[in-house]
């Protein structure tokens, strides 16, 4: 233990020659008593060498790492700049909203879209206001897509977003994020955009649904009133994931279900699903499967799936010491020159599996970079005393691998509304009045 101790002592000069056996096993060896204990964990380096691994192939539950799956299945199939159309329509006297699978629209969206229908001289629709299937507004933490009925479902949608369209309706919460907004694109805070609803709200069928329940079965006439475009996928994932929200499942509306996405993985790395990898869920809530190999795995895809579009994973994941979310239950690993260093993501459940905490990710080191996922299975609901062993755990690996390499903080998260596109046309007729 000695030699350990001195070479670890030394600084990160001496600790930057380490042979990475030696850095490895002075890190283990010195951890205190019991402080690994419970812990299950693997690490390579950028070249993909196994550096540290302990129980790598024992199937876990991997939580809200199931995000990091989704998030590559979406960036594969969808490409980082695809943005997702939300169509505002008059149809008669109604306002309906055609949704294009947005998981992220916001009362700050629906803010930007009654300032639009204001500057086309709409300030109060007679009709009903619609929406279908493919329209989601706020939060639903991950429930959305559980089998709720679709018309109580469209029915709440269409209230919130009657609300958000009339300042008359707000709550504390929806003037405290139009203040936001108003701060951010440099609007007059004193005057809201304002759209009344005269009628009732539900749920939009299809334009031969609609068409039924007329006399004389005539789709009445519509117009075109804008196109809400939202911003570029790699932002929302980015939203996401900081925040491991999962109404990122809404994303199966465009992509496909849980067993698609298992396919997705299963064909990718010429596996047969089962006890290694499972997908029940594209948010990490369930019984689903990975291993800690698996996962860094997984973390390698999606960094280069980035790479290859000229992006890295501080676009689509959080960085210690620069964003919000979730990572701050590590508070640690993102102060001083540790600050920047690391993209990770997290995870935990409380009571499926007996509970779990994660955190997988890369971290650059005076040494070079590290692909990690250390997990502690069955810890149940102590969730900060188990996190508090992956960060000592990962300390100690920054430290035996010379110390953590900082950098400066990129491109913040993006805010609700945000880079948002919005299509008017010239001169639309209203509906209403």
């Amino acid at each position: 233990m000695g030699p350990c101790r001195a070479v670890l002592d030394c600084g990160s000069q001496r600790a930057a020659v380490m042979p990475t056996f030696l850095t490895v096993f002075c890190l283990l060896l010195l951890a205190p008593a019991g402080e690994n204990q419970g812990l299950v964990w693997h690490v390579e380096d950028a070249e993909g060498r196994v550096l540290s691994s302990r129980h790598a192939d024992k199937p876990f539950n991997p939580a809200s790492l199931v995000k990091l799956a989704t998030s590559l299945w979406a960036l594969e199939r969808l490409e980082p700049e695809y943005r997702f159309s939300t169509r505002f329509t008059g149809v008669g006297e109604d306002l309906v909203v055609r949704g294009g699978g947005d998981p992220d629209f916001q009362p700050e969206n629906a803010f930007l879209v009654a300032s639009a229908l204001n500057r086309a001289g709409i300030h109060r629709i007679d009709g009903r206001l619609l929406v279908d299937d493919l329209f989601w507004i706020g939060w639903e933490h991950g429930q959305g897509r559980n089998g709720q009925n679709p018309d109580r479902r469209a029915g709440q949608m269409a209230t919130r977003l009657r609300r958000a369209f009339d300042p008359d309706l707000w709550n504390d919460s929806t003037r405290k994020a139009w203040k936001g907004l108003a701060q951010r694109e440099g609007l007059d805070r004193s005057r809201p955009p304002r759209v009344v609803i005269a009628g009732g709200t539900g749920r939009a069928g299809s334009d031969s649904e609609m068409a039924m329940v007329d006399p004389a079965g005539l789709v009445p006439p519509t117009t075109m009133l804008v196109v809400h475009r939202s911003r570029p996928l790699a932002g929302t994932l980015k939203r996401f994931n900081a925040w491991s929200n999962n109404d990122i499942n809404r994303l199966e509306a465009t992509l496909g279900g849980p067993v698609d996405l298992q396919n997705f993985l299963a064909a990718r790395w010429q596996l047969e699903p089962g006890d290694s990898l499972r997908v029940e869920s594209s948010s990490g809530l369930g019984k689903n499967r990975l291993t800690p190999r698996l996962a860094v795995r997984l973390l390698r895809d999606l960094e280069e799936t980035l790479r290859r579009r000229h992006l890295d994973l501080s676009d689509v994941l959080p960085v210690a010491g620069c964003d919000a979310g979730t990572l701050k239950s590590f508070p640690a690993l993102g102060r001083g020159g540790r600050r920047g260093s690391m993209v990770a993501k997290t995870g935990s459940l409380t009571t499926t599996d007996g509970g779990i905490t994660l955190l997988a990710g890369t971290v650059a080191t005076a040494t070079g970079t590290r692909l990690f996922c250390v997990a502690a299975p069955q810890s149940g609901p102590r969730l900060a005393a188990s996190r508090a062993r992956e960060q000592r755990w990962l300390l100690d690996l920054i430290s035996a691998a010379g110390g953590a390499r900082g950098a400066p903080c990129g491109k913040p998260i993006p805010q609700a509304g945000g880079a948002v596109q919005l299509e008017e046309p010239a001169s639309p007729a209203a509906p209403g009045s």
